[in-house]
């Protein structure tokens, strides 16, 4: 996905390359300010995630800076793009924090120049969330899929990965405004 050294920016660690009526979209993390500005100018942030849409299988890129709220910093294996199959233009991302507290969906209508409706996902702020996955039905429902540690009563010392885990799902039928 392209890069200035290689070793400063991350790729997401599921589905982070989606595609619809021809266009190829990838999301990736930039690690520095280095980096960042190298993907999408010299006012980028430290911390940034780029979003880029392809026309040509990837011989040519369109990239754009996602916009985060202040302090989020993004997880590399927390980066995950669906296509809307629907609607030319249409990608959802999600986010997750590097802390692992929240979950950000935004989504473009237009491939990525501008971004909106960001919501966040999760059934419990303290805990930490991990393993999310997306996924964009025929239709253009949209699902998220994501793990949340949960307090091992038996091993009171333990902490993550050696604790049980719940899974949870959320599907929106109408593009993102609402999950069931």
């Amino acid at each position: 996905i392209g890069g200035d050294n290689g070793s400063n920016h991350v790729t997401g660690g599921h589905t982070s390359v989606a595609a619809s009526h021809g266009t190829m979209a990838t999301m990736f993390a930039g690690a520095d300010q280095a980096s960042c500005a190298f993907f999408v100018g010299n006012t980028a942030p430290a911390n940034c995630v780029v979003f880029q849409t392809s026309k040509d299988a990837g011989k040519t890129w369109n990239r754009h800076l996602m916009p985060t709220p202040a302090g989020f910093s993004a997880n590399a294996l927390g980066i995950l793009l669906g296509a809307d199959p629907t609607k030319e233009g249409h990608f959802i991302g999600v986010l997750l924090n590097d802390d692992g507290s929240d979950l950000l969906l935004l989504q473009t209508s237009d491939s990525g120049a501008t971004w909106n409706m960001t919501v966040t996902l999760g059934e419990d702020k303290a805990k930490t969330h991990f393993g999310p996955w997306v996924a964009s039905s025929p239709n253009g429902e949209f699902g998220v899929m994501w793990r949340t540690y949960e307090t091992d009563g038996a091993n009171a010392g333990a902490s993550p990965p050696y604790m049980p885990y719940s899974v949870w799902a959320v599907v929106s039928k109408d593009n993102g405004a609402t999950f069931s």
